[in-house]
Protein backbone atom coordinates (compact mmCIF):
# COMPACT_ATOMS: atom_id res chain seq x y z
CA UNK A 1 0.00 0.00 0.00
CA UNK A 2 1.68 3.75 -1.02
CA UNK A 3 1.86 5.85 1.56
CA UNK A 4 -0.17 8.61 2.48
CA UNK A 5 1.21 12.14 1.20
CA UNK A 6 3.31 13.96 3.82
CA UNK A 7 3.31 10.82 6.44
CA UNK A 8 6.78 10.63 6.42
CA UNK A 9 8.43 11.19 10.18
CA UNK A 10 10.72 13.75 8.34
CA UNK A 11 7.69 15.63 7.09
CA UNK A 12 7.00 18.72 9.71
CA UNK A 13 3.87 20.94 9.66
CA UNK A 14 5.83 23.87 9.95
CA UNK A 15 9.59 24.56 9.37
CA UNK A 16 11.27 27.43 7.72
CA UNK A 17 14.86 26.62 6.28
CA UNK A 18 18.04 28.69 6.63
CA UNK A 19 21.07 28.74 3.90
CA UNK A 20 22.78 25.85 4.79
CA UNK A 21 20.29 23.75 6.07
CA UNK A 22 21.23 20.03 5.80
CA UNK A 23 17.55 19.09 5.41
CA UNK A 24 16.21 15.36 4.87
CA UNK A 25 13.16 14.73 2.06
CA UNK A 26 12.13 12.00 3.37
CA UNK A 27 15.38 9.27 3.24
CA UNK A 28 17.19 11.52 1.18
CA UNK A 29 19.17 13.84 2.83
CA UNK A 30 20.10 17.40 1.27
CA UNK A 31 22.01 20.52 1.56
CA UNK A 32 20.10 23.74 0.81
CA UNK A 33 22.02 26.76 -0.70
CA UNK A 34 20.76 30.43 -1.68
CA UNK A 35 19.16 28.86 -4.09
CA UNK A 36 16.85 26.73 -2.37
CA UNK A 37 13.24 27.29 -0.98
CA UNK A 38 13.21 29.55 2.45
CA UNK A 39 9.87 27.33 2.98
CA UNK A 40 8.41 24.76 1.62
CA UNK A 41 7.19 20.97 2.44
CA UNK A 42 8.36 21.55 6.45
CA UNK A 43 10.98 19.07 6.56
CA UNK A 44 13.72 18.13 9.09
CA UNK A 45 16.83 20.18 9.94
CA UNK A 46 18.67 18.32 11.86
CA UNK A 47 21.53 20.97 11.36
CA UNK A 48 23.24 23.73 9.30
CA UNK A 49 26.31 24.74 8.43
CA UNK A 50 28.42 27.07 10.14
CA UNK A 51 28.70 30.33 9.00
CA UNK A 52 32.35 30.05 8.27
CA UNK A 53 31.78 26.78 6.24
CA UNK A 54 29.46 28.31 3.77
CA UNK A 55 32.13 28.77 1.65
CA UNK A 56 32.94 25.11 1.26
CA UNK A 57 29.43 24.43 -0.54
CA UNK A 58 29.90 25.22 -3.93
CA UNK A 59 33.38 23.64 -4.12
CA UNK A 60 31.25 20.03 -3.39
CA UNK A 61 31.41 17.66 -6.43
CA UNK A 62 29.08 14.61 -7.37
CA UNK A 63 30.45 11.67 -5.38
CA UNK A 64 31.92 13.31 -2.92
CA UNK A 65 31.75 12.18 0.61
CA UNK A 66 31.26 14.90 3.28
CA UNK A 67 31.34 14.41 7.15
CA UNK A 68 30.05 17.03 9.69
CA UNK A 69 31.63 18.09 12.82
CA UNK A 70 29.66 20.48 15.71
CA UNK A 71 31.81 23.68 16.20
CA UNK A 72 32.29 24.88 19.71
CA UNK A 73 29.31 27.67 21.03
CA UNK A 74 29.90 27.88 24.39
CA UNK A 75 28.39 31.36 24.57
CA UNK A 76 24.95 29.95 23.46
CA UNK A 77 22.16 29.57 25.77
CA UNK A 78 21.16 26.14 26.68
CA UNK A 79 16.92 26.10 27.83
CA UNK A 80 17.11 23.06 30.28
CA UNK A 81 19.62 20.40 31.40
CA UNK A 82 17.26 17.96 29.14
CA UNK A 83 18.27 19.57 26.10
CA UNK A 84 20.47 17.42 24.05
CA UNK A 85 23.75 18.81 22.93
CA UNK A 86 26.60 16.91 21.08
CA UNK A 87 29.21 18.07 22.92
CA UNK A 88 29.33 20.70 26.17
CA UNK A 89 30.80 23.71 23.89
CA UNK A 90 28.58 22.70 21.20
CA UNK A 91 25.48 24.83 22.50
CA UNK A 92 22.03 23.54 22.77
CA UNK A 93 19.76 23.73 19.53
CA UNK A 94 16.77 24.93 21.80
CA UNK A 95 18.10 28.08 22.96
CA UNK A 96 14.91 29.27 25.13
CA UNK A 97 11.67 28.74 26.07
CA UNK A 98 9.16 31.25 27.62
CA UNK A 99 5.54 31.09 28.77
CA UNK A 100 5.39 35.00 29.75
CA UNK A 101 2.87 35.21 26.58
CA UNK A 102 -0.75 33.84 26.09
CA UNK A 103 1.20 31.19 23.62
CA UNK A 104 4.63 29.07 24.67
CA UNK A 105 7.43 29.77 23.14
CA UNK A 106 10.39 27.91 22.37
CA UNK A 107 13.25 29.42 20.15
CA UNK A 108 15.60 27.36 17.99
CA UNK A 109 19.06 27.94 16.78
CA UNK A 110 19.56 27.63 12.89
CA UNK A 111 23.09 28.44 12.24
CA UNK A 112 25.09 31.18 13.43
CA UNK A 113 22.59 33.92 11.34
CA UNK A 114 19.20 32.35 12.00
CA UNK A 115 16.74 32.12 14.84
CA UNK A 116 13.44 30.09 14.49
CA UNK A 117 10.82 31.08 16.96
CA UNK A 118 8.03 28.62 17.30
CA UNK A 119 4.96 29.17 18.68
CA UNK A 120 2.73 26.52 20.96
CA UNK A 121 2.16 22.48 20.33
CA UNK A 122 2.56 21.19 16.90
CA UNK A 123 -0.87 21.85 14.94
CA UNK A 124 -2.11 24.32 12.44
CA UNK A 125 -3.92 27.29 14.02
CA UNK A 126 -4.31 29.65 11.79
CA UNK A 127 -6.21 31.94 14.87
CA UNK A 128 -2.68 32.14 16.06
CA UNK A 129 -2.10 35.88 15.92
CA UNK A 130 1.03 36.33 17.96
CA UNK A 131 3.15 35.63 15.06
CA UNK A 132 2.09 38.56 13.14
CA UNK A 133 2.63 40.59 16.24
CA UNK A 134 6.27 39.32 16.66
CA UNK A 135 7.00 39.32 12.86
CA UNK A 136 5.74 43.24 12.79
CA UNK A 137 7.53 44.43 15.73
CA UNK A 138 10.83 42.74 15.19
CA UNK A 139 9.92 44.23 11.51
CA UNK A 140 10.08 47.86 13.29
CA UNK A 141 13.05 46.91 15.55
CA UNK A 142 15.80 49.01 14.61
CA UNK A 143 18.29 46.78 17.05
CA UNK A 144 17.75 43.78 15.26
CA UNK A 145 17.83 45.27 11.78
CA UNK A 146 16.41 41.82 10.29
CA UNK A 147 18.08 40.48 7.08
CA UNK A 148 14.67 38.11 5.81
CA UNK A 149 11.72 37.67 8.07
CA UNK A 150 9.80 34.10 7.15
CA UNK A 151 6.69 33.39 9.03
CA UNK A 152 5.32 30.02 8.98
CA UNK A 153 1.63 28.32 10.38
CA UNK A 154 3.13 28.88 13.79
CA UNK A 155 6.75 30.20 13.80
CA UNK A 156 8.86 32.69 12.71
CA UNK A 157 12.38 32.62 11.14
CA UNK A 158 14.25 35.80 11.97
CA UNK A 159 17.44 36.05 9.43
CA UNK A 160 20.14 38.48 11.32
CA UNK A 161 23.87 39.41 11.05
CA UNK A 162 25.24 37.07 14.02
CA UNK A 163 28.53 39.10 13.60
CA UNK A 164 26.91 42.55 14.46
CA UNK A 165 24.33 41.11 16.83
CA UNK A 166 25.09 38.39 19.17
CA UNK A 167 22.65 35.45 19.68
CA UNK A 168 21.80 36.53 23.54
CA UNK A 169 21.12 40.16 22.58
CA UNK A 170 18.25 39.21 20.30
CA UNK A 171 16.65 36.61 22.72
CA UNK A 172 16.94 39.55 25.01
CA UNK A 173 15.25 41.61 22.91
CA UNK A 174 12.75 39.14 21.61
CA UNK A 175 11.58 38.70 25.25
CA UNK A 176 11.23 42.32 25.58
CA UNK A 177 8.75 41.98 22.68
CA UNK A 178 6.58 39.21 24.13
CA UNK A 179 5.98 40.73 27.71
CA UNK A 180 4.49 43.70 26.40
CA UNK A 181 2.31 42.66 23.07
CA UNK A 182 0.08 45.05 21.70
CA UNK A 183 -3.24 44.06 22.25
CA UNK A 184 -5.27 41.99 19.48
CA UNK A 185 -8.12 44.30 19.15
CA UNK A 186 -5.66 46.79 18.36
CA UNK A 187 -4.07 45.48 15.43
CA UNK A 188 -4.67 45.70 11.93
CA UNK A 189 -3.78 43.28 9.55
CA UNK A 190 -3.45 44.52 6.16
CA UNK A 191 -5.62 42.42 3.87
CA UNK A 192 -6.79 42.76 -0.18
CA UNK A 193 -9.71 41.28 -2.56
CA UNK A 194 -8.75 39.05 -4.98
CA UNK A 195 -11.18 38.13 -7.59
CA UNK A 196 -10.95 35.21 -9.58
CA UNK A 197 -12.04 33.98 -12.65
CA UNK A 198 -13.19 30.29 -13.70
CA UNK A 199 -14.36 29.16 -16.76
CA UNK A 200 -18.19 27.19 -16.74
CA UNK A 201 -18.08 26.62 -20.57
CA UNK A 202 -15.92 25.31 -22.85
CA UNK A 203 -16.88 24.28 -26.42
CA UNK A 204 -15.32 20.67 -27.81
CA UNK A 205 -12.00 21.31 -29.38
CA UNK A 206 -12.00 20.61 -32.87
CA UNK A 207 -9.61 17.55 -32.97
CA UNK A 208 -11.80 15.65 -30.57
CA UNK A 209 -9.92 16.29 -27.30
CA UNK A 210 -11.80 15.73 -24.09
CA UNK A 211 -14.15 18.40 -23.13
CA UNK A 212 -12.95 21.01 -20.30
CA UNK A 213 -14.66 20.66 -17.29
CA UNK A 214 -16.76 17.53 -17.64
CA UNK A 215 -20.06 18.10 -17.17
CA UNK A 216 -20.35 16.03 -13.82
CA UNK A 217 -17.33 17.75 -12.81
CA UNK A 218 -18.01 18.90 -8.81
Amino acid sequence: MAARPGSHPSNLHDNAYAVGTIDFIGDMPIILGSDGPSLGEGFVCPAVIARDGLQKMGQFKPGDTIRFHPVARPDDLIASASAHCPSDDSGSTVLARSKAGPVPVVYWRQGDDNLLVEYGDMSLDIALHSLHLLMQAVHADSRIAAIDLTPGIRSLQIHYDGTALPRGRLLGILAEIETSPPAAEDVVVPSRIAHLYSVLERPRHPAGCVEIPRTNAP
